[in-house]
């Protein structure tokens, strides 16, 4: 049987922080000091984070092969044998049921929202993440989906340019961490990620500047757009634009350097100073700002 730990480390669980997505309607509606959204948020944010486990170690199955020929990846529980198979789908088994659970909990609409998620998930892992430019929207569409599952769950519409600027960035994570591993494995990197074969670094660089600039353009028109104004009830969420843009730059600032943080974006919000404060000033005066609001 396998240990504790394996099965904690199959599960990623410090993947967990890019599903906080989902709490975004409800910190943008002004619902945080009310009991009822957030719980309703708490408890989409388990059932997808259930359902992502399920999908990390359906992928980690998929990839054994490949992981075990790969330096970083062939210290993975199922690749190192640490988690046998056997014990892997029994727990795809048990995380998906909790997850559906949970989701079933919320009503239809985030069950169906939550399976969308997995859908667009596996049929990443089961080949389209061979094909390249699809393989980075799907990553992203993953982060707007968690959105919806948030929206979903509360009955809180987001805003149209919240999800644009949602997918943007996630788009420009994607983008970032395949020119980070092109970077860093230089000719090998198409034998440990076939896919890269397709992308070059000029190509690469083009887009994660359009992408940068689209994030923040679409951030800053979100803040400033009369139904944003209406429903806050002041005009001054504009001022968290700064740590947006800093926080962006500084990604920029990483990949451009090739630090190998930026190959994961999940550990450089956990690693990274200077993203974590961006990351926190943001937060504090998007909070402050929203609820200090008349």
């Amino acid at each position: 049987m396998a240990s504790l730990s394996a099965v904690v480390r199959a599960m990623r669980l410090h993947q967990w922080t890019k599903n906080l997505f989902v709490f975004a309607p409800v910190v943008f509606a002004k619902q945080l000091h009310l009991i009822g959204p957030v719980a309703e948020s708490i408890t989409a944010f388990l059932s997808v984070s259930f359902a992502a486990s399920a999908c990390y170690v359906v992928n980690d199955i998929q990839d054994l092969e490949a992981d075990r020929q790969h330096p970083k990846k062939r210290l993975r529980p199922i690749a190192s044998g640490e988690l046998p198979l056997r014990d892997a789908w029994a727990l795809c088994g048990a995380l998906f049921a909790l997850s559906a659970v949970m989701a079933s909990l919320l009503g239809w609409w985030t069950l169906g929202t939550v399976a969308l998620y997995v859908a667009v998930t596996l049929s990443y892992s089961y080949g389209l993440k061979h094909i390249p430019l699809l393989e980075l929207f799907l990553v992203a569409a993953g982060f707007v989906i968690r959105i919806l599952v948030g929206s979903a769950a509360t009955g809180l519409q987001a805003s149209p340019w919240l999800l644009l600027t949602t997918l943007f960035l996630s788009l420009l994570l994607a983008f970032g961490k395949r020119r980070g591993e092109i970077g860093r494995m230089g000719d090998e990197a198409p034998s440990r990620r076939r896919v890269l074969e397709f992308y070059g670094l000029p190509f690469l660089d083009r887009s994660i500047t359009l992408l940068a600039g689209a994030s923040l353009l679409c951030y800053a028109i979100y803040t400033t757009a009369d139904v944003t104004v209406r429903k806050m009830g002041t005009e001054w969420l504009i001022a968290t634009t700064p740590f947006v843009a800093y926080g962006v730059l500084r990604y920029l600032y990483i990949v451009e350097h090739g630090n190998h943080a930026a190959d994961s974006p999940s550990e450089l919000l956990l690693h990274d100073r200077s993203i974590q404060l961006a990351v926190l000033l943001w937060v504090v005066t998007a909070v402050l700002i929203i609820y200090t609001a008349p």
